[in-house]
């Protein structure tokens, strides 16, 4: 999967996912990492219990 091919694969998918490597292209229909502005997080303030009520919050699980 980290391989060339395999970052081609999921790349092309309708998973939407940023390839790893360098070499493959992201989908277009992608943001470039430039344009993201994910909000800051402070990772010593997650706990187990949070992070899974959050995720449920939002849907991803």
């Amino acid at each position: 999967m980290s391989g060339k091919a395999g970052q081609e694969v999921l790349a092309r998918t309708d998973a939407l996912e940023y390839p790893v490597g360098d070499g493959v292209p992201p989908d277009p229909a992608l943001k470039p990492f430039s344009e993201l502005d994910p909000p800051a997080i402070d990772l010593n303030t997650l706990n187990g219990p949070k992070v899974v009520a959050e995720m449920q919050r939002v849907g991803l699980l």
